[in-house]
């Protein structure tokens, strides 16, 4: 590591569909592990987008940019974490902000075929049937670090956050699930 703080060229930051190497602005380990209250030898994942790119990626750029993202998770860690990055994060932010915006609501057919291609029918049954912790933290966070992240939330930000995650993965039943599957 070069040091924190500082912008460097960085050959190893890989953009998916691309060689081309960018710029980054570094941070320390330990900081980014205290801003997201992270417990040591967590995994982290960390996305960067270029300050100087004109404009967002679409929704059909981020929704291939996950689905590139989730073979790798598939490859390194197995589906089980694959699944919870694309379906416990992913998919039901998605399914979140297509309740507010057209664009993304419109795409929601292309997400779920996209998701379909990638795991089977009995994969998506057991992952949506299984109970689990949801969210960006749900697949990457060990059971302290998520106890430790539910304990400085009040009450009602609990049931506020469970509602919404029971809601949205309700949602995503019935989208990703064949007719007849529980």
């Amino acid at each position: 590591m070069v040091g924190t703080a500082q912008l460097t060229e960085c050959w190893m930051l890989r953009r998916i569909g691309s060689s081309t190497t960018g710029q980054i602005e570094l941070v320390s380990d330990e900081h980014l592990r205290s801003r997201l209250n992270l417990v040591d030898g967590t995994t982290v994942k960390v996305t960067v987008y270029e300050a100087q790119r004109a404009k967002l990626p679409t929704v059909d750029e981020r929704i291939a940019d996950w689905c590139q993202a989730t073979r790798g998770v598939e490859e390194d860690w197995g589906s089980e974490k694959a699944m919870g990055y694309l379906i416990g994060e992913k998919f039901l932010n998605f399914l979140e902000a297509a309740e507010s915006r057209d664009e993304w609501r419109d795409a929601i057919p292309t997400f779920v075929v996209e998701i379909k291609n990638l795991f089977e029918p009995w994969q998506l049954a057991d992952f949506l049937n299984t109970p689990r912790r949801l969210g960006s933290m749900g697949h990457c966070i060990d059971e302290e670090g998520h106890r430790m992240l539910r304990a400085s939330l009040t009450e009602e930000e609990k049931v506020r956050e469970d509602t919404r995650n029971l809601l949205l993965l309700e949602w995503a039943k019935e989208l990703l699930l064949e007719d007849g599957e529980p």
